[in-house]
């Protein structure tokens, strides 16, 4: 029967239709480790002790697949896991003390009792400045100088480590050894201390009385100041006339009568406007001098200096607009008034030579001085050409201008009387030598004129040693040869170039050539 039906079957068409798959088949579900969760959820599969929410354990790996490692195993979160689990020990350096994130390995040793680093050891036996004591029985163990066996010394510090400084040195008992104390025989006076008003530096910062002027005029508070945040109110002050005790007397604006004008400045009805000039008070009269002499508020309008050269109208200023002209100008060969004095003007002829200033005349003073005037040798511009004793005037003496002073060298033979009369005969007196550079100057122009003793105007004639200068000058200068002046025979007139550039003392009859000198008027 079975083999009929299996021909049956073969002898048909053959049926060429899939099977349909059934609607009610479901996925296969993976979980290699049988922990519940299917392997795309769990995060290992090979582990049944890894899942989302199992409980982590301390030992390297993510148990509760959250994305964390041993979480829940540093309790103070100083990157230590604790080792009081033995997974956690198993792993490396753990946490000594997971409540306290300052003990754990590798953190620093201090000198509390604890082991802070979870090295077995509760202190650190360091000694850094080598004086015998370790670092946690030493108050400053940075210098070998402080340790528990050091003396006590007056320094400001606490050498013995017993919490005190200078014990033994401090005779006031203000904890401040007599090292640092300005005065250790008063407790309220040490560095550090309040300083207070009293004239005594109470803190010994060198200073006293500091704090107690805040405007730093000079005047404290405590002594006499009635307002420290001005500087111009204090004793002594000049009252200001605003209402204030300025100078701290306790009476307010009473400024006294400064210039004695009989007017107060801090008057209120009709105060001084300047209590220093006794001429400017209420209902003074005006003065030509630009200031309000009645104190009315105004200056005249004649009274000021428009133009600024100095000069107003009052005062003689012709031309308030023009500082080229005032009464304080000088007149000048322009064509215009520029003294403001009508009467003195380029014509003005003030000698009676009939050329005036603008005309040429250097000298309206002297008649005989006027240009193209004829030269005389006598140490003046005759003829206005800028030249003194030009053209040979002098001839045949020698003109030299040197320092502003003008020199005749006379080669010609005279005794003393002579060269100085015919000095004083051309305005000049006989050359009088200030110094030794004159000395030398006036001694080699000389010498290359006529090498000889040349007469100066030295001289004892009136009373035998006591030398003066013919011009009356003081005699401040002298160069005397070796051994003169020496009188030998009644010699009272003096020569240069008696020996070099120096000087001796000659007869006053004997010739020689001279030289004259004036200054450049």
């Amino acid at each position: 029967m079975t083999g009929w039906l299996l021909l049956l079957s073969c002898a048909g068409d053959p049926d060429t239709t899939e099977p349909t798959p059934s609607t009610t088949d479901t996925p296969t579900v993976v979980d290699a480790d049988g922990d519940g969760w299917p392997e795309g959820e769990d995060c290992d599969d090979l582990d049944n002790t890894t899942f989302p929410g199992a409980p982590e354990r301390c030992d390297g790996a993510d148990q509760d697949c959250d994305g964390e490692i041993d979480e829940g195993f540093d309790a103070d979160g100083d990157g230590w896991r604790t080792g009081l689990d033995p997974g956690c020990v198993a792993l490396g350096p753990t946490d000594c003390d997971d409540t306290d994130p300052e003990i754990r390995p590798n953190a620093p040793e201090r000198c509390n009792g604890v082991d802070d680093d979870c090295d077995g050891q509760p202190e650190p036996d360091t000694d850094a400045d080598g004086d015998g004591v370790p670092v946690c029985d030493d108050c400053d163990d940075t210098d070998d100088g402080i340790s528990p066996l050091a003396a006590e010394l007056c320094n400001g510090r606490d050498d013995d480590c017993d919490g005190f400084s200078d014990e033994g040195f401090d005779t006031d008992g203000d904890g401040v050894g007599a090292c640092l104390d300005c005065d250790d025989a008063d407790p309220t006076v040490h560095p550090g201390a309040v300083e207070i008003c009293d004239r005594r530096d109470n803190d010994c910062d060198g200073e006293w009385d500091e704090g107690f002027d805040a405007d730093d005029d000079g005047f404290l508070s405590c002594r006499g100041d009635c307002d420290d945040t001005r500087a111009d109110v204090h004793p002594g002050a000049v009252e200001q006339c605003d209402g204030t005790d300025g100078d701290c007397n306790g009476t307010i604006d009473d400024r006294p009568d400064g210039d004695r004008d009989g007017f107060l400045a801090c008057d209120p009805v009709a105060p001084d406007c300047d209590d220093t000039r006794g001429w400017i008070f209420p209902g003074a009269a005006e003065q030509c001098d630009g200031r309000d002499s009645d104190c009315d508020g105004i200056i005249p309008a004649d009274e000021q200096d428009a133009d600024g050269d100095g000069d107003a109208i009052c005062s003689g200023d012709c031309d308030d607009a023009d500082p080229e002209r005032s009464s304080r100008q000088r007149e000048r060969c322009d064509g215009v008034d520029n003294d403001c004095d009508p009467s003195t003007d380029e014509t003005v002829d003030g000698d009676g030579d009939l050329r005036s200033v603008c005309q040429g005349d250097c000298d309206d003073a002297l008649r005989a001085v006027f240009p193209n005037a004829p030269e005389r040798c006598n140490a003046i511009d005759d003829d206005c050409d800028g030249d003194v004793d030009d053209d040979d005037a002098c001839a045949p003496c020698e003109v030299h201008v040197r320092n502003g002073h003008v020199y005749q060298f006379c080669p010609i033979e005279v005794d003393w009387i002579t060269a100085r009369d015919r000095c004083r005969a051309d305005r000049y007196e006989l050359v009088t030598i200030d110094d030794g550079s004159e000395n030398n100057w006036v001694s080699d122009t000389a010498r290359d004129i006529v090498s000889s003793t040349w007469w100066n105007g030295y001289a004892d004639r009136a009373s035998e040693g006591d030398f003066e200068w013919v011009s009356g000058e003081d005699a401040t200068y002298t160069y005397w040869a070796t051994g003169e002046p020496n009188d030998n025979g009644g010699q009272d007139c003096v020569v240069m170039r008696f020996s070099g550039r120096q000087w001796g003392d000659v007869a006053c009859d004997r010739t020689d050539p001279y030289v004259c000198e004036a200054s450049i008027e």
